[in-house]
């Protein structure tokens, strides 16, 4: 099995970093024979993660396939809210599309 982890702290560690984590993932899963991996992002922030998924919509967890690999996405949100929902308002969505998956290097 193949597994790595990635923070997303939504400045230096944001959008870009995940899906070069990704590419990174997916390199791993290749040069071991996998077709499954597992990458599992540590969310320090108060944004959700729209992640995509090759499966059923609103299936957990959710994955793509790049390659031949069948990614796995294991969101975990780190830090407590700092407030109550009520009082948070809608929160921030930080998207990432399947287009955005096809070349690490544009993001």
């Amino acid at each position: 099995m193949i597994c790595d982890g990635k923070i997303f702290d939504g400045d230096g560690r944001g959008k870009s970093y995940l899906i070069k984590g990704l590419h990174q993932i997916v390199k791993y899963a290749h040069d071991y024979g996998q077709h499954t991996a597992y990458l599992v992002i540590y969310n320090l922030t108060d944004k959700l993660l729209d992640l995509p998924t090759d499966g059923t919509p609103g299936a957990w967890p959710p994955y793509a396939e790049l390659a031949g690999v069948r990614v796995y996405f294991i969101h975990v949100r780190v830090l407590p809210p700092t407030t109550t929902a009520s009082k948070a308002g809608k929160a921030t969505r930080v998207v990432i599309a399947h287009d955005d998956l096809a070349n690490p290097d544009i993001t």
